[in-house]
C-alpha cells in the first residue's frame, strides 16, 4: 500500500483503511488502497466479495468517508475482479480476466482496457 500524495496519511491495519488516523467504515477487507487526488481509491480484498456474482471491489471515498464511485469491471464474467494497482498515474488496474485498465479517477469510469493475456 502506497500513499502517494501525503505519506503516512494513508495506512492499511488488518484490512482497514485508516487516514489521517482515523478508521473508515467499509464494507469489505482492504488489501490496498491509494490516495489519488484527494481520494481514497480502495481495493476490497477478492475473496471476501459474492460468490456468485461480480464484486465491484474498487471504490473511491471522500476525505470524509462518502463514497464518490464504484468502478465497473471491463468484462461482465463473474469470477472478474480486480487485483492490483498498476499504476496511480494514470490510475491503472489489472483484472483478473487479463485487463489492464485505466480508470478516470473522478468518477471511476474506465477510459481504455487492453487485454494483456
Amino acid at each position: 500500500m502506497a500513499a502517494d500524495e501525503n505519506p503516512g496519511a494513508l495506512r492499511i491495519e488488518g484490512g482497514v483503511v485508516v487516514s489521517d488516523g482515523r478508521p473508515l467504515d467499509l464494507p469489505f477487507p482492504v488489501t490496498d488502497a491509494r490516495l489519488i487526488g484527494g481520494r481514497i481509491v480502495v481495493l476490497y480484498d477478492p475473496m471476501s466479495g459474492p460468490r456468485f456474482r461480480q464484486f465491484p471491489n474498487v471504490e473511491a471515498y471522500g476525505p470524509g468517508g462518502k463514497r464518490l464511485w464504484v468502478a465497473r469491471h471491463p468484462t461482465s464474467e463473474t469470477a472478474d475482479v480486480y487485483v492490483q494497482f498498476l499504476s496511480t498515474t494514470p490510475l491503472r488496474l489489472h483484472s483478473f480476466a487479463g485487463f489492464e485498465c485505466e480508470l478516470d479517477p473522478a468518477t471511476g469510469r474506465i477510459v481504455h482496457a487492453v487485454f494483456t493475456k
